[in-house]
């Protein structure tokens, strides 16, 4: 979507992924070239090391050849190297969400391109992340999937869920920053 949106086109609803060869079990792999291609500075007329294509019926001049097909918008962000600044750009969008849930003293904690959070603010976080796309790229994002889970305490011992007793830890670990000097102090005899 962002590299999309750098040039001013929209991917539209269908994965970038699996539109290249319309075979999904393929998906990982094509997100593999699709990557190394937008990060290379060079064409890559060999295959990077870390690809496997045995078992796939496909060579690397194949591969290569179907990503820049199925992204004509795109084609001529591959082999520029941009593939850091979209990291950059991706680092950016977080950055803009964590210190809007920091505000609020809600932890939003950064997962990939995923966001672990109360799920209470579930629907407040896809808008915080509408708007930092938006804000970078003044393009709408087409699609943020929110996957809502709900974690359940292991045990009693969470009853209390606020950051002040997640904070403190469980009973029985108050003592540990005296116990970690202790044990300092005792090493540097």
């Amino acid at each position: 979507y962002m590299a999309y949106a750098r040039v001013g086109a929209t991917l539209g609803s269908d994965d970038a992924y699996d539109r290249v060869l319309e075979r999904p079990h393929l998906r990982d792999i094509v997100k593999q070239a699709f990557n190394a291609m937008l990060h290379a500075t060079t064409t890559l007329s060999s295959k990077p090391h870390n690809i496997d294509l045995d078992g796939t019926g496909l060579s690397w001049r194949e591969l290569r050849s179907a990503v820049l097909k199925s992204h004509q918008p795109i084609e001529h962000l591959f082999f520029s190297g941009i593939g850091n600044h979209l990291q950059f750009d991706d680092s950016c969008i977080a950055e803009a969400v964590m210190l809007h849930f920091a505000a609020m003293d809600a932890p939003a904690l950064p997962i990939h391109d995923s966001f672990i959070i109360h799920h209470g603010y579930g629907s407040e976080l896809e808008e915080q992340m509408r708007k930092a796309f938006f804000n970078l790229y003044q393009q709408e994002v087409p699609e943020i999937v929110p996957i809502v889970r709900e974690i359940e305490p292991a045990s009693d011992e969470w009853e209390d869920l606020s950051i002040e007793a997640i904070l403190a830890g469980p009973k029985g670990y108050e003592d540990y920053t005296k116990r970690l000097q202790d044990w300092h102090e005792w090493r540097a005899r």
